[in-house]
């Protein structure tokens, strides 16, 4: 899947391919461990670029490939670099298996590249179009054997599906599945796991792996081949990609050559994953394999006389389609802009549970970079993104003379700062209430500087932007850029991020992460100490011969059941938890595995957050009337009133009380 996808599931970007080896050297074994992480420059505008030869590429990469395997506990990777429709190197790194010290082989060793399969999805799909056979400006249900509800006025078009501005909602349960067995037939899953619609069509773009899994079923219902088999013959066979497969499990023949995956290269290796969204990240294929895709799409779309998309379609692919602001990065048809002139950079990311993966294309250069890890390391989603910023750094920096600081940045600070939240979100499920941590808090300073505390540099530290247009900021001592913009009543309305598949819309200040925080937090908190205390002391009073309540059964009663009441929240609240320890703990389980925890929430949520309401009213109106209690204890019974309101509003917001398996 995607970077940005997968860095909103762990709190969650983009890029590249290459052709015939000019140079397959033996990978290094990763060195000696360093005293320090390795600091990966980011380019800047003054930087001065260096010569793109294989003399000066290879001792580069050596360095670099070495340094980050090491530092941040990586078992191996591969790297292609394309010039100039020829693989210049294409060379792996460290081990394949770790633990057996069996090296990468370039040219065998298969890695999985994700959400870079979309790139193959949007040819298939371009193809189609060539042949007359699909419209990208027509309804999707024209396509389909069943029907996406029309939620909206707008129909959902293949060029929405291609530009992730779809609006779907977001879902991940089955996007990846533990067993080969569990693996559905696409149709089946599309429909199963349907989400439903947050945006109108071509609005807001919000990230989804179901679109681009739906495009790539509407490739099969127009082709009448499946859509594995419709690239193999379309895609892999006209560019020689003789190592490259959709099959799950491998081929008997590329089984032995497929890498491990870890989550360091000191645990032991995970099984192969399965992907049931298969158009949109199911790829396995290798450097060299990487290579001759990318050589086909800088040679407009041929390699060695085959043609698999004609120049014009590529070029609407690589065109400025979905644009958020003139200044800031575009994306094109699956195509991501990672720099829209100085050269201008496309491409796209992707991750899988162990993998991690970038592709960029420098067009007007004809140079194309591709990277993968086969490990998650201690920052392996952000690695692959890292050392494509080293590579264009030394040999592609941004051209010098951009715009500098504007002196309008103190008040444009203050009318954007705020919270904000992204639109690849899940408002219909109970993953809603995880959107509150993934919100950007934006925080300018006396000068104007933004602080954005989720959007990390490649130190992890919070990134500090330098406005140096209206609304436009620049990171400082960087090239990425972000934005804002005006919605209809002129208040600002969304962040634009540096990837353009998604925005962050500003939120309100009782839908901000700290008001839900001090709202819910204490309330919660009030609940699981009065459960955890009553054992306590009602051990205490026994002890003591210091009963609360002397004779009144009716006290004694609804006493017991507000305890009662505050031991069934707290279960639910470490329910709620084993349950998301599940879910992000291992994704190529959320499935139908994860039903009983959330049939236990719902139970929990309708018995105690509905109930508690009732039991706590009544308690608290029968010891106030009646005078029951200590004025403590009265006092005690109110505010457990109040935290049941609260948490009842909480259940319900954030769709803990719905009946709904679906997430």
């Amino acid at each position: 899947m995607n970077r940005y996808f997968v860095f909103l599931l762990a709190l969650l970007p983009l890029t590249i391919f290459s052709q015939q080896p000019q140079e397959s050297p033996q990978p290094t074994p990763a060195p000696t461990p360093t005293p320090g992480p390795p600091v990966v420059a980011a380019p800047s505008p003054q930087s001065v670029a260096v010569n793109l030869t294989a003399e000066d590429l290879g001792p580069f990469l050596d360095g670099l490939m070495n340094a980050e395997l090491t530092w941040h506990n990586i078992a191996g990777g591969v790297v292609t670099v394309v010039k100039d429709g020829q693989i210049l190197l294409c060379k792996g790194f460290g081990y394949a298996d770790f633990a057996r010290r069996q090296t990468v082989v370039p040219d065998r060793t298969l890695f999985r590249p994700g959400s870079i399969t979309k790139l193959f999805t949007g040819i298939a799909v371009m193809q189609l179009v060539e042949a007359g056979k699909i419209d990208l400006d027509r309804d999707i249900n024209d396509y389909l054997d069943f029907k996406i509800p029309a939620t909206f006025i707008q129909p959902i078009t293949m060029r929405n599906l291609l530009t992730h501005t779809g609006g779907f909602d977001q879902r991940l349960r089955d996007l990846f599945v533990s067993r080969r067995e569990d693996l559905r037939p696409l149709r089946d899953y599309l429909i199963a796991e349907m989400p439903d619609r947050l945006f109108s069509p071509g609005g807001v773009p919000a990230y989804s792996n179901y679109g681009l899994a739906l495009a790539g079923y509407i490739v099969e219902r127009v082709s009448g081949v499946p859509y594995k088999e419709y690239v193999r013959y379309q895609i892999f066979r006209p560019l020689q990609m003789e190592h490259s497969t959709f099959d799950q499990p491998l081929p008997e023949d590329l089984l032995p050559d497929m890498s491990n995956g870890y989550k360091t290269a000191s645990d032991p290796a995970g099984g192969f994953e399965f992907v049931q969204a298969v158009p949109a990240g199911a790829l396995s294929t290798t450097g060299i394999d990487m290579g001759r895709f990318m050589a086909a799409l800088l040679n407009q779309g041929a390699l060695e006389g085959a043609q698999i998309i004609s120049p014009d379609s590529l070029q609407k692919m690589e065109d400025r389609v979905l644009v958020l602001d003139p200044k800031l990065n575009a994306m094109g048809l699956v195509f991501t802009e990672g720099r829209p002139s100085g050269p201008r950079i496309i491409g796209h990311g992707g991750d899988t549970i162990y993998f991690h993966s970038d592709l960029i294309l420098i067009p007007e250069q004809r140079v194309g970079f591709f990277v993968s890890l086969n490990t998650t390391g201690t920052n392996g989603r952000r690695i692959p993104e890292q050392i494509v910023q080293a590579f264009i750094g030394r040999y592609f920096p941004a051209n010098s003379g951009e715009n500098g600081p504007i002196s309008s940045q103190s008040k444009d600070g203050d009318l954007v700062q705020g919270f904000y939240q992204v639109s690849t979100r899940s408002d219909s499920t109970i993953l809603r209430f995880t959107s509150l941590a993934q919100q950007l808090n934006v925080t300018p300073d006396a000068n104007g500087v933004l602080t954005i505390d989720l959007l990390k540099d490649s130190r992890g530290s919070a990134t500090r932007w330098q406005e140096v247009a209206p609304l436009i900021y620049r990171e400082i001592n960087g090239e990425r850029m972000i934005g804002f913009r005006h919605g209809p009543n002129e208040q600002i309305s969304d962040l634009v991020p540096p990837w353009p598949v998604a925005v962050f819309q500003k939120v309100s200040l009782t839908q901000s992460r700290p008001f839900i925080f001090w709202l819910v937090v204490p309330a919660f908190g009030l609940v699981v100490i009065t459960a955890l205390l009553f054992p306590v002391a009602a051990i205490v009073r026994w002890r003591y011969k210091k009963p609360l309540f002397e004779t009144n059964v009716g006290a004694k009663v609804l006493y017991f059941f507000t305890r009662l009441w505050c031991l069934i929240i707290t279960a639910f609240a470490v329910t709620v938890y084993l349950f998301l320890t599940s879910v992000f703990g291992n994704l190529a389980q959320v499935s139908a595995s994860q039903d009983r925890w959330l049939d236990t929430i719902h139970w929990l949520a309708w018995i105690g957050l509905g109930g508690g309401i009732v039991v706590m009213g009544i308690a608290a109106f029968y010891f106030l009337i009646g005078q029951y209690g200590t004025v403590v204890n009265r006092l005690h019974t109110l505010l457990l009133l109040a935290a049941s309101g609260v948490l009842l509003w909480f259940g319900q917001t954030y769709h803990f009380m719905d009946s709904s398996l679906r997430f």
